[in-house]
């Protein structure tokens, strides 16, 4: 529908812009607002995270915990999965932390593979958030790093030479 693609239209740009009540009128109007494409791509709780934004994140994972309830306990390790590359992408040290001490299992690469994202150790490293590297990195295990031939682990070195995390 022609109409219901503007509306999504409207709804990519006023998360890219972090305007939180166009994102409120549209949850007045659409009950299920995080789970719509806005395009072929992307939901709009993807593009939230891609873009960085955790309070359009908080915003729309509380939405879709208060409308639909019975999927909340199904999607929670979604939830704290798109939290936790949020939280590294942007160096937020202190709920990283938080996130592991809950879960351990988060710092596993299917969880964040099987959704379509780096692991958070690389999320990290590549936006040269130093500290939150050098948590992650103690915490990520081995096998992580090392599996399909080593990529996170090469996508790891690359980012520590070209953010210079290597020169002490």
């Amino acid at each position: 529908m022609a109409g219901e693609n503007c509306e999504c239209l409207s709804l990519s740009q006023a998360i890219s812009n972090h305007d939180l009540q166009v994102l409120k009128d549209f949850f007045n109007r659409r009950l299920v607002a995080a789970s719509v494409w806005t395009d072929a791509f992307e939901t709009p709780l993807r593009k939230a995270c891609l873009c960085g934004q955790l309070e359009v994140v908080k915003e729309l994972l509380l939405h879709e915990m208060t409308t639909r309830p019975d999927q909340t306990v199904r999607d929670s390790t979604y939830c704290q999965i798109l939290r936790l590359d949020v939280a590294s992408g942007n160096g937020n040290l202190e709920t990283v932390k938080e996130l592991y001490e809950n879960n351990h299992d988060l710092l596993d690469q299917e969880h964040s593979c099987s959704y379509g994202l780096a692991i958070p150790l690389v999320r990290a490293s590549n936006v040269g958030h130093r500290e939150t590297t050098d948590y992650l990195y103690e915490k990520t295990p081995l096998r992580v790093l090392m599996d399909d031939g080593g990529y996170w682990a090469i996508c790891l070195l690359l980012d520590a030479v070209f953010n210079g995390f290597l020169v002490d």
